[in-house]
């Protein structure tokens, strides 16, 4: 294990899968960490064999997608050279007690994640496969179960800088089903993300989870259960809030048809306008760290820091900061006030010093106002 992998204990997996809610979704089915399905898959002998099987796993449970593309997609996750994949895999329970060659056939769906796959936020997982599909005893994995395993251990990070939920919608709005599993956790389109150093195929919808600072664990797992429903969906287009058709009524399919096809429209002259405004890398990246409210979780990580000190250490950087706005504002006083004087009084440059020597007031060389100052002191005198 290293400290790249996301589907871990220490990030809480076990509390998603053992959820109640969770396992009377799955009713059956078993999630297991990459390195469980490994050690399940490989047994101790972890032969050339074997992972030449292995590579198939994403060509025979994606149907939608070409062989090499689900190859090369097995390779990187089986290989990861530089650790920086992970992945989430829907199994039945009779997966374990299979023999290698016919245990994928007991994988019913899988979710790949990849650290750095968007250049402009290396620190962060994006979703890079998922697929899912239903074998012919009937077993069979919701997507929406996948997609809050991997919102679930992202909240569970302890790196803040690694707080942050990405994909791309293949297909985009053409793809109903992907669109309505993903918009349903809590995943938005989200343009900024498509640029060249991130996602760039205008056939594919960029998306995000930007409201993850607010959501709690228990929001997530109630998103994927459906026990609350999202109230704070960011869809213009009007297809997530129509809801999928029934399949009877034809009036309400074609209406349907119809925003998908405007929203691709749509989105594709969108993104050609962004790709002819060529952004900068460094302004796209600062774009995006304050969308996904990333910029107030470094802020945020900062003030937990500047709290371990201690209160003392708090009280005297408060004295210094006030003392700095202070001080300037002293210095225009003291900066001020002796030129104005000798351009009033106009007197010689010795006057003033002679009124600090004697610490007496300023006598008959002063304006008319200078002799009412000069009756207070009498006074006091005389006393």
């Amino acid at each position: 294990m290293t400290d790249k992998q996301l589907f871990t204990k220490e990030n809480r997996i076990d509390d998603y899968r053992l959820d109640e809610g969770i396992k009377k979704m799955l009713n059956g089915i078993k999630l297991l960490t990459f390195q469980e399905f490994l050690n399940d898959f490989m047994g101790k002998t972890r032969s050339k064999t074997n992972l030449h099987i292995l590579i198939d796993l994403a060509t025979i449970v994606c149907n939608k997608i070409g062989k090499d593309y689900g190859e090369n997609t097995s390779k990187r996750l089986v290989n990861n050279d530089q650790n920086n994949f992970d992945a989430i895999i829907a199994v039945t329970p009779d997966f374990k007690k299979e023999k290698v060659e016919d245990k994928l056939k007991h994988v019913v769906g899988f979710l790949i994640c990849e650290l750095g796959e968007c250049k402009l936020l290396p620190e962060i997982y994006s979703v890079n496969l998922i697929c899912t599909r239903q074998i012919d005893n009937g077993w069979t994995v919701k997507g929406s179960i996948l997609l809050g395993a991997y919102l679930y251990c992202i909240k569970n990070l302890l790196n803040d800088k690694r707080h942050g939920a990405i994909l791309e919608l293949g297909g985009n709005y053409d793809n109903s089903s992907g669109f309505f599993a993903y918009t349903k956790v809590g995943f938005d389109k989200n343009s900024k993300l498509f640029h060249q150093d991130c996602f760039s195929d205008p056939n594919n919808l960029p998306m995000s989870v930007k409201r993850l600072k607010g959501y709690t664990k228990e929001n997530i797992i109630n998103f994927v259960t459906g026990t609350t429903k999202r109230d704070d969906v960011d869809d213009s287009t009007g297809i997530y809030s129509a809801g999928l058709p029934p399949k009877d009524d034809i009036s309400k399919i074609k209406l349907q048809e119809n925003k998908i096809k405007n929203a691709t429209t749509a989105w594709e002259i969108e993104a050609e306008n962004i790709l002819l405004q060529d952004i900068d890398k460094e302004v796209a990246r600062n774009s995006l760290i304050q969308d996904l409210s990333l910029q107030k979780k470094f802020e945020e990580s900062e003030v937990r820091q500047s709290q371990q000190v201690g209160p003392f250490r708090t009280f005297i950087n408060t004295i210094i900061k006030k003392i700095k706005t202070l001080t300037p504002f002293a210095f225009t006083k003291k900066s001020k006030s002796p030129k104005k004087s000798p351009k009033k009084s106009k007197l010689p440059k010795k006057s003033p010093n002679k009124s600090v020597k004697s610490k007496s007031p300023k006598k008959s060389k002063l304006p008319k106002k200078s002799p009412k100052k000069s009756k207070s002191p009498k006074k006091s005198l005389k006393k």
